[in-house]
């Protein structure tokens, strides 16, 4: 396994950890907004075989208290043993995952294999077509599939939402927090223009505090514990 990026130390990402974090390359979505085009298309600009990640795991292991393992969407690749061998360490994992291959999150979390785990819910499901799923019936299907296997697993998970209104629309959110259902937390962050894997949505703003706290409002209405981020 070669790793795309590798952030050695991460204090924002993990709640409650000192962590590390690995990227993987490659994604099944291609979200105009996304912030890692570069990662999201596979391109490998930087390389980081797991032998020298896990070495530098074992080095740090009385510092560091997690790994967080993000992409692109890492359920793509066999990650097993190299997550085998960060546990070994004595170190927690965090995954981040789009949850739309279910059956490997199924997988990880049967094996013991995951400690904290993060799920974007990106849009109301038809609007996931302008992401490239393939149809909004395997969005629901394949991400409720992954929600509900975290809600029989446990509370150590999150769902998260990049908002912005080009994507969001007032009136999708009510399909967007029946597609996440209950969960523990739901985080709001707003959409960076900064960088955008589609250069047409750079010129996009980002959603001001009033507009995040209305859309947070809004989502709580339904009933879903909203944090802003």
């Amino acid at each position: 396994m070669v790793f795309s990026g590798f952030q050695k130390l991460d204090l924002v990402n993990y709640p409650s950890h000192v962590a590390a974090t690995v990227f993987t390359g490659g994604c099944n979505l291609r979200c105009p907004y996304c912030h890692n085009p570069q990662l999201a298309k596979g391109i490998l600009d930087e390389q980081y075989p797991q032998e020298e990640v896990l070495e530098y795991l074992e080095h740090r292991k009385a510092m560091l208290e997690g790994l967080v393992i993000s992409g692109g969407e890492p359920t793509l690749h066999d990650l097993v043993p190299f997550i085998e061998k960060v546990r070994e360490k004595g170190l927690s994992v965090k995954l981040d995952t789009n949850g739309l291959r279910p059956q490997v999150l199924e997988k990880w979390l049967d094996l013991g294999l995951l400690d904290y785990v993060a799920v974007d819910v990106k849009a109301s499901p038809a609007l996931y077509l302008v992401l490239g799923a393939p149809s909004a019936q395997e969005v629901s299907q394949n991400l409720g599939r992954s929600l509900e296997a975290l809600r029989k697993w446990g509370t150590s998970w999150e769902v998260r939402t990049t908002y912005t209104e080009k994507l969001i629309p007032d009136s999708e959110i009510a399909d967007l927090v029946k597609l996440g259902g209950d969960v523990p937390v739901w985080y709001l962050q707003a959409f960076n223009p900064a960088v955008t894997l589609n250069p047409d949505w750079a010129s996009l703003s980002s959603p001001n505090a009033e507009k995040m706290e209305q859309v947070a409002q809004t989502m709580k209405t339904f009933g879903v514990n909203v944090i802003i981020r």
